[in-house]
């Protein structure tokens, strides 16, 4: 009698035994404007902005995965993408990480707030009129 085996272990799926992980349930379809992942960025990025209330974060899903878009004041996206792009990218490895859990692709999109574009001579312009002429200026012996 101590044979017998209880049957709720045999419908135990192998690969789940192998693994020991469970499988997790994707982002319901129905409320795709929530997530793990949107909450991360939103929390990460209003925490290094200096204008928190201006940081808008929205989720799309399509074919190709989950597309975070970020749009934050146009004075705080250096501190979003820092030194040569590197707080961006580590938002995005982190992202990833995210992704891996529920087996989605996730993207990170940051747009340009509007008149954060230079246009061509625009500093220079504003050099000439905070510095003043050069002719202006004393002559220096050499």
């Amino acid at each position: 009698m101590a044979d017998k085996k209880d049957p709720k272990e045999e419908e135990k799926d192998p690969k789940e035994e192998e693994t020991g992980a469970e499988e997790v349930a994707p982002t319901p379809t129905g409320d795709e404007s929530a997530g793990p992942d949107k909450d991360f960025v939103e929390y990460v990025v209003k925490s290094i902005v200096s204008d928190p209330e201006k940081v808008s974060v929205t989720r799309s899903v399509d074919s190709m995965g989950v597309l975070l878009t970020l749009q934050v004041s146009k004075e705080d996206m250096g501190k979003v993408i820092g030194r040569s792009g590197q707080t961006a990218k580590a938002i995005r490895i982190l992202l990833r990480v995210i992704g891996a859990k529920t087996n989605t692709r996730i993207n990170m999109k940051i747009v340009e707030p509007e008149g954060g574009e230079v246009k061509m001579g625009e500093l220079d312009d504003e050099a000439e009129e905070e510095k003043g002429s050069v002719l202006d200026e004393p002559d220096l012996d050499v």
